[in-house]
């Protein structure tokens, strides 16, 4: 993910909280001992009722370029409703990328919305026929 982080000129890796976090703190970590740091960010499933009531948290400047990443995409709602918060936020989305796509959707709904590509690592295909 940081290698297509680096060839799409991302500045920030970023994704919904809870589940894209682990990913967030492996790439930016990773970024930052090889030299290129990017910033990282989570976008909150909601607004809490107290302290800064902010669906970003961390600093994402307009104009930034950012790579949305998550472990699993499947119909895209998550995908969709962070590009909507980012999009709204005057970020430029250099595209979205997932350890496993589902292919449920997510792709045909970020493309259509948003024009942006999904980027997963693997697809529910590579594991068929796989016995475990």
């Amino acid at each position: 993910m940081l290698n297509i982080a680096y060839s799409r000129g991302a500045t920030h890796i970023g994704g919904e909280a809870t589940s894209a976090l682990p990913l967030i703190g492996a790439i930016t970590s990773l970024s930052f001992l090889k030299g290129r740091g990017l910033s990282g960010f989570m976008i909150r499933k909601e607004l809490k009722p107290y302290g800064k009531s902010n669906l970003i948290e961390g600093e994402i400047p307009t104009g930034s370029r950012v790579l949305l990443v998550d472990d699993v995409t499947g119909t895209g709602s998550a995908a969709v409703r962070c590009c909507g918060i980012l999009q709204s936020a005057g970020v430029e989305i250099v595209g979205y990328s997932s350890i496993v796509d589902r292919q449920e959707q997510a792709s045909q709904s970020l493309c259509e919305q948003f024009s942006v590509e999904l980027l997963p690592l693997l697809t529910i295909g590579d594991f068929q026929g796989v016995k475990i």
